[in-house]
């Protein structure tokens, strides 16, 4: 990535190359909730008029699954913006 290797100040590239990824886990932070919420309406159209049993439970536990992965993703996206903000800290010498 030209961004975290190239020349000059390295921390500046370092921020760009963190902002670069905090907009694109922000991106799979909005599809990941798109298909959670997609996923919730087919179960409970679809999935909810068949006999109680293996598919509702498989649904539910699939719903729960991609439930942490949304989290996750706005968990990495709050961590990575807390590391930048650090590292902008550092470079502009108020630490």
């Amino acid at each position: 990535m030209k961004i975290v290797r190239g020349g000059g100040r390295p921390l500046p590239g370092v921020v760009d190359a963190l902002e670069l990824l905090m907009h694109n886990v922000e991106a799979l932070h909005q599809l990941v909730t798109a298909v959670n919420e997609r996923a919730a309406q087919i179960r409970e159209r679809e999935v909810t008029e068949r006999p109680a049993g293996t598919a509702l439970e498989t649904m539910d536990s699939a719903l729960m699954t991609l439930g942490h992965g949304q989290e996750t993703a706005m968990t990495m996206h709050r961590l990575l913006s807390l590391g930048r903000r650090e590292l902008v800290l550092v470079d502009e010498g108020e630490v």
